[in-house]
């Protein structure tokens, strides 16, 4: 999934006076590149002067870019178009503030943010509306797979391993490891090659939703991620570690595992928590 920096013209959309809900579907100016599910940034700049220039609303693509054809009052007529549906937008000031963050590279045409500019954005901007992103991005994520592996002809148990190896290598996995410092939440390993992003509920068990919930997420080594997912160990209410009848005092001792090992369990956490120790 890419993002898109898209300017707005007031002046032939107002998107303050058009857009009276969220789920709102426009056309919008296109690149010829821009996919179904990418995220589009909409900026209204300085040419505006009652109001601050800045990003006010956030949309995802509905349509893939066509050519517009015949339409009587439509500024995109014979032009690359996509449609937009607005996700997200704020009527009294802007998400991104560009009178206040150098973010973008230019603001003239609609064009795809490199990443180091969409690092740039997740710095500054506020962490309701970073959260929002991240849950929309999952959501693609979770959706794509699962599109793409109900279409194979795998087995149901090969179509899971598919499924769970690609959410561990996208943005399911980098938001763990932004939560959890890189490190294995119960030993510290930082060997990035060697932490896995483990679902709390187990994927096949799990809706679209629970699929892409971070909550549903902990990271953990190699390791780790087999004693957890074959239930032999998990966590208390406390985040307090609980082993299973089936892992004996050597095995224990052989993985330098004891009682004192305790993470942090959140209250969006303990829902899928309460779920796994239930298992063992």
């Amino acid at each position: 999934m890419n993002y898109y920096f898209e300017p707005v013209n007031l002046k032939k959309w107002n998107m303050f006076k058009k857009v009276k809900n969220i789920g709102h579907i426009e056309s919008m100016l296109a690149t010829s590149d821009m996919k179904m599910n990418d995220i589009v940034f909409l900026h209204v700049g300085t040419q505006e002067k009652t109001i601050v220039s800045g990003v006010y609303a956030i949309g995802i693509i509905v349509k893939e870019p066509y050519i517009l054809r015949n339409h009587p009052d439509e500024y995109c007529n014979n032009k690359n178009t996509i449609d937009l549906k607005i996700i997200y937008i704020d009527y009294d000031k802007p998400l991104i503030n560009t009178q206040k963050y150098n973010v973008f590279s230019q603001y003239r045409t609609v064009h795809k943010l490199s990443q180091v500019t969409l690092e740039k954005i997740r710095r500054i901007i506020s962490s309701n509306v970073l959260e929002f992103m991240d849950k929309t991005e999952l959501n693609n994520e979770v959706n794509s797979i699962e599109e793409d592996v109900s279409k194979s002809n795998f087995t149901v148990g090969e179509k899971e391993i598919i499924a769970k190896a690609r959410i561990g290598q996208g943005k399911f996995k980098k938001l763990l490891l932004e939560k959890y410092d890189r490190k294995c939440c119960i030993c510290n390993l930082s060997n990035i090659g060697l932490l896995v992003a483990s679902h709390i509920k187990e994927w096949k068990n799990s809706n679209t939703y629970e699929k892409g919930d971070i909550n549903n997420g902990l990271l953990l080594c190699t390791l780790h991620d087999s004693l957890f997912d074959k239930h032999l160990i998990s966590f208390d209410k406390k985040g307090k570690i609980i082993f299973s009848k089936n892992l004996t005092e050597e095995d224990k001792k052989i993985m330098h595992l004891n009682d004192n090992i305790c993470i942090s369990i959140s209250e969006d956490m303990e829902k899928y928590m309460n779920y796994h120790r239930n298992k063992i």
